[in-house]
C-alpha cells in the first residue's frame, strides 16, 4: 500500500522528525525509515563507527563553486589512495587483495593460475591477466550455460568485470 504525503507528514510528526513539513516524499520516506530503525535499536548500543581511512590518503580534487556572476575553485576534501592513478577509481580492499571479487576469484582458481604462470614465465603480467581472464570467463559460463538464464549471465558478467587480473598474474608470479 503506497501512502500519501498527509500520512507520512502524519507519520514524521509522530517520529518527532524535524522539518517533516517541507520535505518531498522521498525524503520523509528516507527519513521515517531512518527514524524507525533507530528506534528498533536496543538501548545503550550506537552505530557502528566508519573504518579508519588508509595511510596514503590525500586531497586531489576541486569543486567549483558559483558565487555571484563568477565561478571560484576551492578545495574539496576527497580522499583517494595516493598510490592509484587519479582517474581510476578507488576500490574497497579485501583481506589484502584489490577487492571482494578479485580475492574470491583467487580463492578458487589459485592453483591453476599458479600451473599456468609456471608454463607460460615469459608473459608478461598483461598478458597473463588475460589469459586468466580467459579461463574463468569460460570455466563460469560453462556452468551457467546449462541453466539457460540471462540473470545469472548478467551477474556473472558483473561480478566478473571487477576482478583485477593483473594482480592476480602478479602474485601467480611471484609465487615462482
Amino acid at each position: 500500500m503506497k501512502k500519501s504525503v498527509d500520512q507520512l507528514k502524519r507519520k514524521a510528526k509522530q517520529l518527532k522528525i524535524q522539518n517533516y513539513s517541507t520535505k518531498k516524499k522521498e525524503q520523509l520516506v528516507n527519513s521515517i525509515m531512518m527514524a524507525e530503525a533507530r528506534a528498533k535499536r536496543k538501548p545503550g548500543t550506537k552505530r557502528k563507527k566508519a573504518a579508519p581511512k588508509a595511510a596514503g590518503v590525500k586531497s586531489i580534487s576541486t569543486r567549483v563553486t558559483m558565487k555571484g556572476s563568477g565561478m571560484k575553485r576551492r578545495p574539496m576534501k576527497v580522499a583517494r589512495n595516493a598510490s592509484r592513478r587519479p582517474n581510476k577509481p578507488m576500490m574497497a580492499e579485501y583481506n589484502g587483495w584489490t577487492n571482494y571479487e578479485t580475492w574470491l576469484v583467487n580463492l578458487h582458481f589459485d592453483q591453476l593460475f599458479y600451473e599456468y604462470a609456471a608454463e607460460n614465465p615469459g608473459m608478461d603480467t598483461y598478458e597473463l591477466g588475460q589469459l586468466f581472464s580467459e579461463v574463468v570467463n569460460e570455466m563460469t559460463f560453462e556452468v551457467i550455460q546449462g541453466d539457460n538464464s540471462y540473470f545469472l549471465d548478467d551477474m556473472a558478467n558483473a561480478f566478473l568485470s571487477a576482478v583485477n587480473y593483473r594482480e592476480l598474474a602478479e602474485m601467480a608470479q611471484e609465487s615462482l
